[in-house]
């Protein structure tokens, strides 16, 4: 990793009780989508639905935040945070012609403050330096018009669906490089990271014989959000405020 990404894509170590909260959400995750199930595409989304929104509750987000209390506080000066929901992201084995989700950067989605967004990034399960969320390399410095143009897709997801509730953006915006770049696997053994919402990065296909799991959510100070608008996918307002202890 280069000197210029510290502060970009912060590794942080899990700790036996990070590790014992992974151990309790892998739990709660066979109990609604075993390994060996064959699930036809609806009743996975549904049974992934009904997951995420556990997790949310039993292991969410204030939980997860006070076990890196000290790292945040050491990076962001602050101990009040504006927190989404955590997001199940779930890509099936030997699943290499799924749709992913395309290269993009938060500010695309959301108002002005999002610019100064950031994502925590938890693996659960069969992620590897193989295999694991996709990003590009100083991208959150690229400058539009520059190093690359947007273009906006058909919609292919249907708004409040739920696909929709676990992450598919229902209008993409695709990124078309104006030069050479080149995507990796975002990833650090026995680590959770944070990274700048703004590095271009996205999901790719899973060419291994098991399930890929993670979790991810948005956040930023506090005093950095300005307007606090209600999610497309659930119409509930997407930050909650977090004071850390």
């Amino acid at each position: 990793m280069k000197k210029t990404e510290v502060k970009s894509i912060q590794p942080i170590k899990i700790t036996p009780k990070i590790k014992i909260l992974i151990k309790n959400i892998n739990v709660l995750i066979e109990k609604y989508i075993p390994k060996t199930n064959n699930y036809s595409e609806k009743k996975l989304l549904d049974k992934l639905v009904k997951c995420q929104m556990e997790i949310n509750i039993k292991f969410g987000k204030k939980v997860f935040f006070n076990l890196i209390a000290n790292e945040l506080n050491k990076m962001f000066k602050t101990k009040e945070f504006a927190v989404s929901d955590f997001i199940l992201r779930y890509v099936k084995k030997n699943h290499i012609k799924l749709k992913p989700i395309i290269l993009h950067q938060e500010k695309f989605y959301g108002d002005k403050s999002w610019k100064k967004i950031y994502n925590l990034w938890v693996p659960i399960r069969n992620n590897n330096k193989n295999n694991s969320i996709k990003y590009v390399r100083n991208s959150h410095k690229f400058v539009l018009g520059k190093d690359y143009i947007i273009k906006e897709q058909s919609t292919l997801t249907k708004k409040k669906s739920n696909s929709h509730k676990l992450g598919m953006l229902y209008k993409e915006k695709k990124i078309n490089f104006l030069k050479k770049v080149k995507k990796e696997n975002l990833y650090f053994k026995e680590k959770i990271i944070i990274f700048n919402g703004n590095i271009m990065h996205g999901a790719g296909s899973n060419r291994s014989n098991l399930p890929r799991i993670s979790l991810d959510l948005r956040f930023m100070k506090k005093k950095d959000l300005k307007i606090n608008n209600k999610s497309n996918a659930t119409n509930k307002r997407y930050f909650s405020i977090l004071s850390l202890k």
